[in-house]
């Protein structure tokens, strides 16, 4: 256990926040897939800290991973956790393709007076994630649905979710 911020699933589920807000918001391309690997990760190990805490027989756990690899997205988390740190996908071994890419977005920042700024950056970097349906996906539509997924789990399991202030969830301080 990593003391004082993982010891239940619900804290693995923050770190999940984290390492999304992370992926999205990184500006190198090696350090936006790091993190998508990094969210990938935690992904399955709040899966398996479930299955601890659920106290799941195999038959449970089997019924879940049949569940799991029939989620697109879920699936390719699973495939990109297992595959190297560059979310580089070995052709045949997956039928999902993850690959640095760019994507259009606005910055929206106050400046040290208050004054409200919006900036398009047309080359943020992103992964691009080709599902084996052909469905293309980045970072933050992955990464929002897998965390949609896992939110609605601990709902049903009646798991209570800790909120997170915007500090810890980003790593910025004021």
């Amino acid at each position: 256990m990593l003391t004082p911020t993982l010891g239940v699933p619900s804290d693995l589920l923050l770190k999940l926040e984290r390492e999304a807000y992370r992926a999205f918001h990184a500006s190198h391309p090696t350090h936006t897939a790091d993190h998508l690997y990094n969210f990938c990760v935690t992904a399955l190990a709040v899966r398996d800290w479930l299955f601890v805490q659920l106290a799941w027989s195999n038959n449970q756990k089997q019924s879940f991973y049949n569940m799991w690899r029939g989620q697109p997205l879920l699936d390719a988390c699973a495939d990109i956790a297992n595959a190297s740190k560059h979310c580089d996908l070995k052709k045949g071994a997956s039928p999902h393709i993850a690959k640095a890419s760019t994507q259009k977005v606005v910055e929206v920042y106050l400046d040290t007076s208050s004054n409200l700024h919006t900036v398009l950056n047309p080359e943020h970097p992103d992964i691009s994630v080709t599902l084996d349906s052909g469905r293309t996906v980045g970072v933050h539509e992955m990464t929002q649905e897998v965390l949609r997924f896992w939110r609605n789990f601990f709902k049903g399991k009646n798991i209570n979710i800790p909120s997170q202030d915007f500090e810890t969830l980003s790593g910025l301080s004021d």
